[in-house]
């Protein structure tokens, strides 16, 4: 993972997210695509630097399948420790990074009263 960064200098480019809506006319599911594209365009509103949105996405379906066997507190707290410090450096950073796929890949996952 050490190709997804949180650096608040660069964003995704228009282009990478002009790349990935193009896709999506040819894709056999043209709601997963926008779905990954408010994906990246959420980490980018959360300061985070994307060089690889490959890896990122598949991150994001990574986490949203932890879901299906931990909490979120646990899947943020995998994440920040299976992740370069330089790429995810707080906790807090690996939880909004985790609510972002939640909110744009798999919004199911989502329980906000939930006891679990």
């Amino acid at each position: 993972m050490s190709s997804i960064s949180r650096k608040a200098v660069a964003t995704v480019g228009g282009l990478v997210a002009a790349g990935i809506v193009g896709a999506a006319g040819l894709a056999p599911s043209a709601h997963a695509a926008t779905g990954e594209v408010a994906y990246l365009q959420a980490l980018n509103q959360h300061g985070f630097t994307i060089y690889d949105t490959a890896t990122a996405i598949q991150t994001g379906h990574t986490i949203c399948t932890r879901l299906n066997y931990e909490n979120g507190d646990d899947t943020a707290r995998w994440l920040y420790l299976n992740t370069p410090s330089s790429n995810i450096p707080t906790i807090a950073s690996a939880q909004m990074w985790v609510m972002d796929a939640v909110f744009t890949l798999c919004p199911w996952q989502y329980h906000p009263y939930s006891s679990v």
